[in-house]
């Protein structure tokens, strides 16, 4: 009886044996898929390789060789799910290049193996913002260009495009994303330019006379580096001749410009009038001739300078005040001498220093005036002489 226990307990360990190899290359088949990509992710990105076993077994582990046929080596670091079916590789720079496959185990012993997958680092995208140094005038912009052939762009302001306008500095930055899903970012710098000072002109309010400075000169308070006035001038004064609007630029060594327009006016003439108590006067006489109007220098035709002057001959006297502003006016007093008339007389008996007593006289008037008539006559015959 013992040898048919034996017989038979060999039948069961042989079919055991054929049950076994059964098992083994029957149902412990894997089949590997991927996801989302795990043959290729983008740097930082965490690989992910999973498999399905059609039936039971024992356990499984993952390995990894630098070819597709081996020699495979068993996983350690930066993995997770290494005795799962489902493995993560978290530093693809490591893998980059290996191959990976699951083995299923029966009692420790290796029984099946899935085909190799590669794991392959994607060369992430390098964009460059152009330009990367920028910089314009304050109340201008700029724009920054991150380039074509990306499918997503975002700047660090929110914006979505390709080409972002700023306003503003410093710094900008902006992230890619190509086609695979991976990622790059750059940063450009942005300066804002500060505009040249105000413009304040020299006269603030300037004016030329009509008679008198009919020029004005024109500059500023401060200094620039270049000037461009509309009369297309490029000097930091300008000699101004007529009345109308100026407009000056100026523009700093970073290219900024402040531009400031001002309006040349006309002076009010000085007024001034010649004033006498008469235009006329006798022959020996003087009238006194005053400037009225203002507190001006005053230039006669006799090159006098004071306000008033004394005449006594006939002429046109003319007068040149001068104000303040460099302004000037004139006004002219034509004089008229009056001759005096002569005095004359004849007398009948033309002779009389020897005649009767009470011998009648006659008296004739032979005045001459050569001007207005005579008016009045005044007869003197002496302290003793008795008038008619």
């Amino acid at each position: 009886m013992d040898w048919i226990k034996n017989l038979n307990m060999k039948k069961f360990c042989m079919l055991l044996f054929i049950l076994g190899i059964t098992f083994q290359y029957t149902y412990a088949q894997i089949e590997i898929t991927k996801n989302p990509v795990p043959d290729s992710v983008c740097p930082g990105d965490t690989a992910m390789f999973e498999v399905m076993v059609t039936t039971d077994t024992d356990s499984v582990r993952w390995q990894f060789a630098n070819d597709s046929t081996g020699p495979w080596m068993e996983l350690s670091f930066e993995v997770e799910g290494i005795e799962t079916i489902s493995l993560s590789v978290f530093n693809s720079q490591i893998y980059n290049g290996k191959y990976f496959r699951i083995i299923a185990l029966d009692g420790g012993v290796a029984v099946d193996s899935s085909s190799a997958a590669s794991l392959t680092e994607l060369e992430p995208p390098t964009p460059t913002i152009n330009p990367p140094v920028t910089e314009f005038c304050m109340g201008g912009n700029g724009t920054l260009d991150a380039g074509p052939g990306y499918i997503l762009y975002h700047w660090d302001t929110g914006a979505d495009t390709q080409i972002l306008t700023v306003t503003s500095g410093p710094m900008f930055s902006v992230t890619v994303t190509d086609a695979s899903g991976c990622t790059g970012a750059d940063t450009a710098t942005v300066t804002v330019n500060q505009l040249p000072l105000p413009i304040v002109f020299i006269p603030v309010d300037p004016k030329i006379c009509i008679e008198g400075d009919t020029t004005v000169s024109l500059m500023t308070t401060m200094l620039y580096d270049n000037y461009l006035w509309s009369t297309q001038e490029t000097s930091s004064a300008i000699i101004v001749s007529d009345t109308g609007s100026l407009t000056l630029t100026v523009t700093d060594t970073n290219d900024c410009s402040t531009t400031r327009s001002v309006e040349v006016e006309y002076h009010d003439s000085p007024t001034v009038e010649i004033v006498s108590p008469m235009p006329e006067f006798c022959d020996g006489d003087s009238i006194l001739l005053t400037a009225t109007g203002g507190s001006y220098a005053y230039l006669w035709s006799q090159n006098s300078t004071t306000q008033s002057i004394s005449v006594k001959n006939e002429a046109t006297y003319a007068v040149t005040v001068t104000d303040t502003n460099g302004c000037r006016n004139s006004d002219d007093f034509a004089t008229t001498v009056n001759l005096r008339p002569k005095a004359d007389f004849e007398t009948n008996p033309d002779e009389f220093t020897s005649i009767p007593v009470q011998t009648e006289i006659l008296f004739t008037d032979f005045s001459m005036a050569s001007g207005a008539p005579i008016e009045t006559w005044e007869w003197d015959f002496g302290e003793n002489a008795m008038p008619p």
